[in-house]
C-alpha cells in the first residue's frame, strides 16, 4: 500500500480515531462508530466508558478546557457551515457559531467533525479552503 495514498490516510484516520474515542454501549461492550452516529442522530443517549485518562462532556461544559481528542458532531449542514464561518460572522454571534468555536478550539491532537446532513458543494470547498482533510461517505 502506498503510504501516501487516501486510503492509507482514511485507515490512519479511523484507526486513531478509535483509540481516542472508547465509545462504549450500554452493555460494556465497544462499538462501531456508524452504530454510535446512528445513536447520536436519533438523539438517543449511550453510555461512554469512564478512564482515568478519558474525560467526556458536552461542548456546552467544554469551555475553558482542553481535550486531547474532540469529536463535533453537526445535526444539520446549516449547523456545520456556521460553524466553519465562525471567523467571518458579526460581533453579534448567535449560540450556533459560539458552539463551533468552543469545540473546534479545545482539542490538542485530533479533531473530528462529522455532519448528519449531506454537505453542500460550498462546504466541501469550505473544508478544501481551510485544508482539512474531508472524508465524504460514499
Amino acid at each position: 500500500m502506498n503510504f501516501n495514498s487516501s486510503e492509507h490516510r482514511i485507515d490512519s484516520i479511523r484507526k486513531k480515531f478509535r483509540e481516542k474515542f472508547n465509545i462504549i454501549d450500554d452493555s460494556g461492550k465497544q462499538v462501531d462508530i456508524e452504530k454510535s452516529l446512528n445513536e447520536f442522530s436519533n438523539n438517543k443517549p449511550i453510555s461512554l466508558a469512564h478512564y482515568p485518562e478519558s474525560c467526556y462532556s458536552s461542548i456546552h461544559s467544554a469551555k475553558g478546557l482542553e481535550a486531547t481528542s474532540v469529536l463535533a458532531i453537526a445535526y444539520s449542514k446549516n449547523e456545520l457551515d456556521k460553524w466553519l464561518n465562525f471567523q467571518e460572522a458579526n460581533i453579534n454571534l448567535d449560540d450556533d457559531y459560539r458552539l463551533g468555536y468552543v469545540a473546534f478550539s479545545r482539542a490538542r491532537d485530533m479533531l473530528c467533525i462529522s455532519c448528519l446532513e449531506e454537505i453542500s458543494d460550498e462546504i466541501t470547498n469550505k473544508l478544501e479552503s481551510l485544508n482539512i482533510v474531508f472524508y465524504p461517505n460514499n
